[in-house]
């Protein structure tokens, strides 16, 4: 992975500051990135208990998107700070420049999160003054307890490519039956309150994890360099509690999602499995390449530019029913996978098994690649296929210089 995209990726997981600042709990000191400050899942969840009108549930979207434009306005600056981490800290050789760059780092971060918590803080007094007191009664706990759930996005590594999401937001994602809602819906209220005791004491670990690294300001810039969150051999005491919360989040969260599953019908079931695998980063598991993973009808459809809405409708059903496919193949290491984990194991897939799934899916690319060429016409597949370039290509290659090469830089592509 580049290591900038990386770095800043890295970046939300920092910050501490009191947990209820100016009495509305706050979570973007503890790693929620901006991208999701708040969702319409938000408003959804206050409006189920509190029965918004149309003009609360209005003014609480505005209120919404006017704090992530102003998040935006701030990762701007988080990302040029980040930056400029990398002129500080050279080749990584100097012990006394790692440090510099590791004290630059945990400054730009405390600027960010001094800046983020109050615009978080702020729009949740704001949100709260525009409820009556019977509806913030009826609302605001069951709220707050929501938004806590969705640090599992930031914090809870299911395994070692994708975390999870918060349940709600998880089932928002599916077009559920309206039987299957209900019958999840109740599952959640009834379990969300123990899960939330989990995430408590996650936010706690996470804060404390965070403190430990702005206080090692050598430690963070090697981090920086080497991308290693920490050396498992030998873990703090910091990380090893940060360890163990994690832990126990992710197994409260697979019990739930194991329960939710059972509730469902097949077809509910197998949307709740398939989001799982996407949100989870699952096929990375049992791909040996993410190369192999390619999804040529989407980068058709994305690059393709003389598409009509009828060849962009059939690239969008090929790729769906492929990917559809391939999550079919998942399932079952899936629910090995969640067994595992929840007995406390280690999982991982057996090399035979790697290889099966790999072929199958290569098999299933490939006819979608087929197909996906079968819509477009020869002078759309030339637009978009490198290894015939189009006319105009072939003048760009033809004038570019030796020095960047035949094919030109990626950024040509």
């Amino acid at each position: 992975m580049n290591r900038y995209v990386w770095v800043l990726s890295f970046a939300v997981l920092l910050g501490v500051v009191t947990p209820r600042a100016g009495g509305q709990e706050t979570l973007s000191d503890v790693g929620l990135g901006w991208q999701t400050l708040f969702t319409v899942v938000d408003v959804d969840v206050i409006d189920k208990a509190a029965k918004l009108t149309s003009e609360q549930r209005q003014a609480i979207e505005d209120l919404m998107q006017a704090a992530m434009a102003k998040a935006i306005d701030q990762r701007f600056v988080l990302n040029e700070q980040t930056r400029k981490v990398y002129d500080t800290v050279g080749d990584g050789e100097q012990p006394e420049k790692v440090a510099a760059a590791g004290k630059q780092y945990a400054a730009a971060k405390r600027a960010f999160r001094d800046a983020m918590v109050p615009i978080e803080r702020d729009t949740l007094r704001d949100i709260r003054d525009l409820l009556t007191p019977d509806q913030s009664e009826k609302a605001w706990t069951g709220y707050e307890r929501y938004r806590r759930s969705r640090v599992i996005l930031s914090w809870v590594p299911i395994d070692k490519h994708g975390h999870g999401l918060a349940p709600r937001e998880l089932l928002k994602r599916l077009k559920l039956s309206e039987s299957d809602a209900e019958a999840t819906g109740a599952i959640l209220d009834e379990a969300e309150p123990g899960l939330d005791v989990s995430v408590r004491r996650l936010m706690d670990a996470a804060r404390a994890a965070s403190k430990a690294d702005e206080d090692n300001p050598e430690t963070l810039g090697r981090k920086l360099i080497e991308l290693s969150p920490e050396d498992d051999s030998n873990p703090s005491e910091v990380r090893r509690n940060l360890k163990k919360a994690q832990s126990e989040v992710a197994a409260e969260y697979l019990r739930l999602c194991t329960r939710l599953a059972g509730r469902l019908s097949p077809e509910g079931r197998r949307m709740l499995q398939h989001k799982r695998i996407e949100i989870e980063n699952f096929e990375y598991t049992l791909s040996r390449s993410w190369a192999s993973m390619r999804d040529k009808a989407s980068s058709y459809a994305q690059t393709c530019k003389t598409l009509t809405i009828e060849q962009k409708r059939a690239l969008k059903d090929l790729s769906s029913t492929a990917t559809g496919q391939i999550r079919d193949l998942l399932v079952p290491d899936l629910a090995s996978r969640d067994a595992a984990m929840l007995k406390g194991d280690k999982w991982t897939p057996d090399e035979k098994r790697v290889a099966a799934f790999s072929d199958a899916a290569q098999k299933i690319r490939k006819q979608l690649d087929k197909d996906a060429q079968s819509v477009l016409t020869p002078e759309q597949i030339s637009e978009v296929d490198y290894r015939r370039p189009s006319p105009a290509k072939l003048r760009k290659m033809f004038y570019s210089t030796g020095e960047r090469g035949i094919y030109g830089t990626d950024e040509d592509e």
